[in-house]
């Protein structure tokens, strides 16, 4: 059996680096594992990097390892990824159907817009409470 020798035993902060990245709205999942998306920061990642991803709206959340950093060349690795958009209580009224709900930036958050351009809401902080806020104010109109 083969046993650790004390000398291959160290602290991580002393082998690798813990980043965060801020990636722009719409990134997708699969971008983040092309050396292309991280050109401008390559000569700052080494092997065994830890970095954790999220996009500015805040819809996922990804940890990645960095395996191969030369200052040329940069291959991650996805240890996991998880979806925290919610999708639920989208309304299905008229008044929805006018509606849509976007990204407003890190200031305004998410908002729901009508048709003509008029901003109903604001400050929502997830896309799920936009959602809910259009089917409940929709279901209002109904009532």
């Amino acid at each position: 059996m083969a046993k650790l020798a004390e000398s291959s035993f160290q602290q991580a902060e002393t082998v690798r680096v813990e980043w965060f990245a801020t990636a722009p709205v719409g990134t997708e999942r699969q971008e983040t594992l092309t050396p292309l998306f991280w050109t401008h920061v390559t000569r700052k990642l080494r092997p065994l990097s830890r970095v954790t991803v999220m996009p500015e709206d805040g819809s996922w959340y990804q940890e990645l390892l960095c395996v191969v950093a030369d200052g040329r060349d940069i291959r991650m690795h996805e240890l996991s990824f998880h979806n925290l958009e919610d999708t639920s209580d989208v309304g299905t009224s008229q008044e929805a159907a006018d509606t849509r709900v976007e990204w407003a930036g890190p200031k305004h958050l998410w908002r729901v817009v009508r048709h003509d351009g008029v901003v109903l809401a604001k400050n929502l902080p997830t896309r799920g409470d936009a959602n809910h806020w259009v089917a409940v104010t929709s279901k209002r109109a109904v009532a």
